[in-house]
């Protein structure tokens, strides 16, 4: 038998690892009669876990996930970088493109200017930030969240699965968005960059339809401002054209 045979039977057993492996191993040896040591209970308890991690919140506001995506090295332009954040519970993402080096400064005035007065329009509070421990994420940062009374939580290292929402939304950013842009248009400064992304936000929260297991169908902004459907109309947004509907979940 080849070696990609044994791997992938090793795979649909569940042995894919060799921590998983050994994990068995001693499990069948404690089976048998031998000692049942505690790596094998851990490992034992590793491979029994969910394999389906559920983060975020069910409520709009109690999590926000952040994070920046190098955008591209424009000549003319420089550096440009995109400053994200997206709500938990609905996937309603926010993103803005600025040139130059990331910096905490920017991200924390991404967070005052473009962020807290959505939330603050729909009544909404604003509860935790997830992060990594980039440096975009520093004191002045912090010290934003704190004036702001919003929790500043940093995720642990090497976790990139715990801030899923926004790596996500960044993906569907650069899928769905700057590789059809950036092929049809020349940019000359961040600013028209920052518009056309600000345009394809409003299809994507108002228009697009999430298939997720949260969204099920509904748009980010039918869950957001489900409370409040008339800032819907106030905005240009008919409400039944979003389908805002009592429904079960």
């Amino acid at each position: 038998m080849s070696h990609g045979g044994v791997r992938n039977v090793l795979r649909r057993a569940g042995l894919g690892r060799r921590l998983a492996r050994l994990a068995a191993a001693e499990a069948l040896s404690a089976a048998e009669g031998g000692p049942l040591t505690e790596r094998a209970l851990r490992e034992i308890r590793a491979i029994e876990r969910p394999k389906v991690m559920h983060i975020g919140s069910d409520t709009m506001g109690a999590e926000l996930f952040a994070d920046t995506m190098y955008v591209g090295k424009l000549k003319g332009v420089g550096t440009v970088w995109q400053y994200t954040m997206v709500d938990g519970a609905c996937s309603f993402g926010f993103a803005r493109v600025r040139s130059g080096r990331k910096s905490a400064k920017s991200m924390a005035r991404f967070l005052e200017e473009d962020v807290v007065p959505v939330y603050r329009e729909a009544q909404i509070r604003l509860v935790r930030i997830n992060t990594d421990g980039g440096p975009e994420f520093g004191r002045a940062f912090t010290q934003k969240c704190l004036e702001l009374g919003i929790e500043h939580h940093r995720l642990p290292p090497r976790s990139p699965d715990l801030n899923a929402f926004v790596e996500r939304f960044q993906g569907s950013c650069l899928h769905l968005h700057y590789r059809t842009a950036f092929r049809y248009r020349y940019y000359g400064s961040a600013p028209d960059i920052d518009a056309d992304l600000q345009a394809f936000l409003r299809h994507y929260n108002f228009e697009r339809p999430h298939r997720g297991y949260r969204t099920q169908g509904r748009t980010p902004a039918s869950i957001f401002y489900a409370h409040r459907p008339s800032l819907l109309k106030l905005k240009g947004w008919d409400p039944n054209e979003l389908r805002i509907t009592a429904r079960a979940v």
